[in-house]
């Protein structure tokens, strides 16, 4: 899924900042390494550094990791799923 270079800007730093936290989304970004390929961002430093003062990385796509499935993902996931079948916030 396509999502903003802002939007990839706030999750990384959320996820530098709370490390515990499981973002069940690899995010990418395509040419980070040079080549045209989507590579993925890791959540530290040196990634959103390198990110945020280069406005050329503004490809950025989300990529299920469904590995672990922990409790508050998966309530995380089911509001998610609830308000769009109900068309309304939880």
């Amino acid at each position: 899924m396509p999502i903003s270079r802002n939007l990839a800007l706030i999750i990384v730093r959320y996820l530098i900042s709370n490390p515990m936290f499981y973002f069940p989304f690899f995010i990418r970004c395509k040419g980070l390494d040079g080549s045209n390929e989507y590579i993925e961002v890791v959540p530290q430093e040196d990634d959103y550094e390198m990110i945020s003062r280069f406005d050329d990385y503004n490809d950025f796509i989300l990529v299920e990791n469904l590995q672990n499935m922990y409790l508050e993902t998966i309530q995380l996931m089911s509001k998610g799923f609830i308000e769009k079948i109900k068309n309304e916030k939880i």
